[in-house]
């Protein structure tokens, strides 16, 4: 299966990158949310750590969700161009206390869904709280049964 829903305890040694968030105000390389850049790094865990700028949570109405998905969207896009085969996603909102939990596993969901249906990659979307963890639960079957009818 191209995609998968783990906890970050059950993540294979030997991935690709991993894809984590900052926050914007963190100044580390980018001013503006939604943005990422890679790095490589020495880590038994992945060759590379892109990190995302995450949204900060302003009620829903600066279009908050439609930037997250940019975050996933970016980083795995930047995995694919570092040849990467495999890349785990953590909650790029989890920083955010405020920023819906049900959102945050949504916008993950959709866009492994639309970037997998243009390109080859291993996914593994990391969720360490139960309520995360059934959402997502809920919905793997149903996204990898979309992909397996897309892809053939």
């Amino acid at each position: 299966m191209p995609f998968d829903i783990i906890r970050p305890d059950a993540l294979p040694q030997g991935l690709d990158a991993m894809v984590v968030s900052i926050p914007r105000q963190s100044g580390l390389f980018a001013p503006k949310a939604g943005t990422a850049k890679a790095y490589p790094v020495r880590d038994p865990r992945a060759r590379w750590e892109i990190r995302a700028v995450r949204p900060a949570w302003a009620g829903g109405n600066r279009r908050e969700g439609e930037i997250l998905k940019k975050c996933y969207l970016e980083g795995m896009r930047l995995a694919v161009l570092n040849g990467c085969a495999s890349v785990a996603l953590y909650p790029l909102a989890e920083g955010e206390p405020d920023f819906p939990k049900s959102l945050d596993c949504q916008v993950a969901l959709d866009a492994v869904r639309e970037f997998l249906r243009t390109h080859e990659l291993q996914v593994y979307v990391i969720t360490g709280s139960r309520e995360k963890s059934a959402l997502l639960t809920q919905q793997r079957d149903e996204l990898n049964r979309l992909l397996e009818d897309y892809l053939s």
